[in-house]
């Protein structure tokens, strides 16, 4: 399993076989008990994906005081995984989950390349986690029986600007064989602008596309 983490204010720590079995057996809610028995066994089943499946634990840096934890439901499926997250409710603590679900979904995205959103489900009456996610870049998607529905797209490159800047370095040479810059600089932005726009709307297409894949939800336990 892959190591901590960490963000400015946190370390995310994975738990490994035996620390995930003493919080199941010291479980008494029955519902907890089992969900945290079966991830234990996908961990052992599929060591070499147990982020995926292990609880992680969110602590704080400096006092290595425990203040949440979050858990992926299982390994990505059809480009999306989903994630859940608990703090400790405090104010403080209420402060470090965008840092939190920032620093996961970034972890996700490193070590899946096929994986396009990471997302997860609130209750619809639940303005401040709702806030807590638009904060560390999730968006709302679609609402359901009370619940909404929010998801992170993996960050991608804008084609647009990246063709103009292309065209636009690709322009100096012109410009330093005629002595004129200015124009020929001119016309490479103007040059990047079109396959830009193309490309951006392409990969819009494909974006739109993905997120119509039925999103996999945490099975019951």
């Amino acid at each position: 399993m892959k190591n901590e983490i960490y963000t400015k204010h946190l370390c995310l720590v994975p738990l490994e076989e035996e620390a995930l079995s003493k919080l199941a057996q010291a479980q008494s809610n029955r519902y907890e008990k089992e969900r945290l028995e079966l991830s234990l066994r996908a961990c052992r089943e599929h060591p070499e994906q147990a982020g995926w499946y292990t609880v992680w634990q969110i602590l704080q840096k400096q006092s290595q005081k425990e203040v949440g934890w979050i858990q992926f439901c299982g390994t990505p499926q059809n480009g999306r995984v989903e994630v859940n997250c608990a703090l400790i409710p405090t104010k403080e603590n209420e402060k470090m989950a965008d840092e939190a679900m920032k620093r996961i979904a970034k972890w996700a995205f490193a070590n899946q390349k096929d994986l396009y959103y990471v997302s997860t489900w609130l209750a619809d009456d639940n303005s401040l986690a709702a806030q807590v996610l638009e904060n560390a870049g999730f968006t709302e998607s679609f609402a359901s029986d009370g619940m909404v529905h929010y998801e992170k797209e993996r960050p991608r490159v804008h084609m647009l600007a990246l063709c103009m800047c292309f065209f636009t370095v690709l322009s100096f040479i012109p410009g330093f064989l005629f002595d004129n810059y200015p124009l020929w600089v001119t016309i490479g932005i103007a040059a990047g602008i079109l396959p830009g726009t193309l490309l951006e709307n392409l990969m819009q297409r494909i974006s739109k596309k993905r997120s119509q894949i039925p999103d996999k939800a945490c099975p019951e336990k």
